[in-house]
Formats: C-alpha cells, structure tokens, sequence
C-alpha cells in the first residue's frame, strides 16, 4: 500500500514479520519476497509466508482469503492467500457460505446454506478489499452485485443495503445455470 494510503515509509526485505490479520485475529508470519532485495512501498509483489508456530492455522487457511498487513494498529497493506502450501494448514470446509464482490472475498453468510431468496441475511465480514470496496460502492449510493456459490452453481445478488453491521440486504437474487 503506498505510504498516501497510510502504507509504510521505506522499504521492506525477506524476513519482514508485520502483523499478518487473518480471520479477527493477528499473527506472526515471515515474509519471503523471492528474487526481490527490497520491496518499495506501493509495490506489489508475490511472497511466501512462514508462520513460526503454524499449529495454530490448522484447518483454517484457503485460496482466496483476504488479510491485511499491520505494524501496531496501523494497516499498511493487505493481500489473499493465491495457494495454501502445507495441506494440513487448509481449510477442508465447504466455502458455499461465502461470498464475493468482484473477485475478492467480502465474508461469509451466517447460515449453512447460501441465500436463495431477497432479505435480511448475517454475515462475517472480512476485513480486506471485498468488504471495503462493497461498502465502498454502497456509500456511493450503488447496489453492488456480489456472489456466491452452491456447489457449481452460481448464484448473483444485489446488496440493497447493510442495516447494521454483520447484516446485508439482498435484492435480486438470481440462480445461474
């Protein structure tokens, strides 16, 4: 994240250990950037990441989860997971609960299957660029498309609001074949 946005001031290396937020809470997670001597602030970059106790991320991690980077209480970039490396480390659970604006994970519906109908749905947000740009599109007066899926099947819904936090208002609901 450029330091305008409130990304760091100078650069960074292979060994970096910021705060990595993942799934509400904050964890240790050394950063390897691969052929790159030092990471700018602003650029974007592939890096593999070791957790020093990674017991605690057992059944947890998949592609696509959101996570913010964070030194103190200041987030200074954030990123997904593309692949999760050690299969004991990713989560084996049905992901039919969660949904997306775009291509980023916004969070996952509360209930055991995905909503079929318009209404008042709970959810846990994810605290990345999903979330944030839906909610983004939402004050700008829009009604974000997002998506989930049930099994194979696409299903596509407008956010008509969020009342409160943790709750979306879905609007047109469709089922894709």
């Amino acid at each position: 994240m450029p330091e305008s946005h409130g990304g760091r001031r100078s650069s960074v290396a292979s060994g970096y250990r910021p705060q990595l937020y993942l799934l509400g809470d904050d964890w240790d997670a050394v950063h390897d950037y691969g052929s790159i001597e030092k990471l700018v602030p602003g650029q974007p970059t592939i890096a593999e990441l070791t957790f020093p106790n990674p017991k605690n991320h057992i059944d947890r991690l998949f592609s696509g989860l959101p996570f913010l980077l964070r030194e103190g209480n200041r987030t200074i970039g954030y990123g997904r997971i593309l692949q999760v490396l050690d299969t004991e480390l990713e989560r084996k659970k049905d992901h039919r609960n969660e949904f997306y604006f775009s291509d980023d994970a916004v969070g996952i519906f509360a209930t055991d299957i995905p909503p079929l109908c318009e209404g008042e749905y709970s959810y846990e947000p994810y605290r990345g660029s999903g979330h944030y740009e839906m909610q983004q599109s939402l004050s700008n007066g829009s009604s974000p498309l997002c998506h989930c899926y049930d099994g194979s099947v696409k299903i596509a819904f407008n956010i008509a609001g969020c009342p409160r936090y943790g709750v979306v208002e879905l609007a047109n609901v469709i089922r894709e074949s």
